[in-house]
């Protein structure tokens, strides 16, 4: 191989190029300061949750995750993007509502919107600018837009103009799974949020509720709404990104709404306000003193997924119809784009699909989408591998099915 010798470099950097240095090399940095203060296991998922690295995680962690359910919270996605942008946004609401000078003759709300706004995008450079994390910038991006012009921040309005966006500057990305399930799970959310404030309001137009209540039941009756909150929503994201990730991954994950139950609390206030903080504490050498925290909160998820995994039975669904995808589409834009009855018709190709599932037949060829891994149908109609040591995830996923 020879001695290394110092390249020429050819040209002056760009400042384009000189920026994704100085990002890149914040980074690294950044890896280096998580993993001296968490030399451990949870040092490696924290620098995921940062930087978006995961390669220092090990492949038993993570396949843990993804029969629990749990993977998404590797992936910095709308999930990160919302609990960073919104701690930042309440952490300065709360600091200029102390200034009464301040609160009552300025839009404090707007400043604080703007801060978030500075704190998502400076998110996404630190990411590392992942399609994943773009989307999740555009999406939260429209959505502090709406605040800003005084409109409601989360609407199937705002989910239309993120997907328009996204797909304008990345097309290709309709067909990933990415785009598939982030959208599924948003689009769901905000339709079934939708229907459950009206009825909400209904309700609350029929019951008297005495003004005053102790601190206790105030108490009590807010931690019960937290988890039915989480509940709800890991139900729903869950239901709509099912078929997405049985048909992409031919996995899914049965016990997945205990294993979010169980550990959304914990991400939710233990590890990602901290991880913020670990992150503005770096240039004070300070950040051990938060990621004290993100060790126990991440522990405690691999402990709860450790345990999931152990009760869930074997969620693997096979080869799918080529059609499932499509199918279920139509269900979820029926039951969440119409407003009326008409939107009961949407399980109509539900229940159609219910009776056509079989043994479909197994590709011929098939092709990576980097065409690192390539596979090719024997003759005993099984999947023969040109390439054994390609892409080893890609390949896990194709014989799975």
């Amino acid at each position: 191989m020879g001695r290394p010798e110092k390249s020429q470099i050819a040209h002056a950097l760009s400042f384009g190029e000189h920026f994704t240095v100085a990002i890149n090399t914040m980074r690294i940095a950044v890896e280096n300061r998580i993993l001296k203060a968490m030399p451990n296991e949870s040092g490696k998922i924290a620098i995921a949750l940062v930087t978006g690295n995961k390669s220092h995680i090990p492949e038993k962690v993570q396949e843990s995750l993804r029969k629990t359910g749990l993977a998404h919270i590797l992936a910095i996605s709308g999930l990160h993007m919302a609990l960073v942008t919104l701690t930042v946004i309440w952490g300065v609401r709360l600091i200029l509502v102390l200034i009464p000078a301040l609160a009552l003759r300025y839009p404090i709300k707007k400043w604080a919107v703007c801060a978030g706004f500075f704190s998502a995008t400076n998110y996404l450079m630190l990411s590392g600018t992942g399609i994943a994390t773009q989307r999740a910038w555009v999406m939260i991006s429209v959505m502090l837009l709406a605040v800003l012009m005084d409109r409601r921040a989360i609407t199937m309005r705002s989910v239309a103009i993120s997907a328009t966006i996204i797909l304008l500057l990345n097309p290709q990305s309709l067909l990933s799974p990415g785009f598939q399930m982030s959208f599924a799970a948003v689009t769901a959310l905000v339709a079934g949020y939708e229907i459950l404030n009206k009825r909400r309001k209904q309700q609350a137009e029929n019951t008297f509720v005495p003004v005053s209540q102790s601190l206790l039941v105030k108490g009590s009756n807010g931690l019960l709404g937290y988890f039915v909150g989480i509940a709800t929503t890991s139900l729903i994201a869950g239901t709509a990104t099912a078929f997405v990730a049985a048909w992409h991954f031919h996995q899914v994950a049965p016990f997945g709404l205990m294993a979010n139950l169980l550990a959304m609390p914990i991400v939710s206030i233990l590890i990602m306000p901290f991880v913020l903080f670990s992150v503005l504490l770096m240039p004070y050498g300070l950040e051990f003193i938060p990621l004290t925290s993100v060790s126990i909160g991440i522990k405690w998820v691999l402990e709860i997924s450790t345990w999931v995994e152990e009760l869930s039975p074997n969620g693997n669904t096979g080869l799918l119809p080529r059609y499932v995808i499509f199918i279920f589409a139509i269900f979820l834009i029926s039951i969440c784009v119409f407003k009326t009855r008409f939107r009961l018709f949407g399980f109509v190709p539900l229940v159609f699909l219910s009776f056509t599932m079989g043994n479909p037949n197994v590709p011929d060829v098939i092709v990576s989408e980097n065409g690192r891994a390539i596979a090719i149908k024997t003759e005993n109609e099984k999947l023969g591998l040109l390439f054994p040591r390609g892409s080893a995830f890609v390949q896990n996923i194709w014989l799975k099915a």
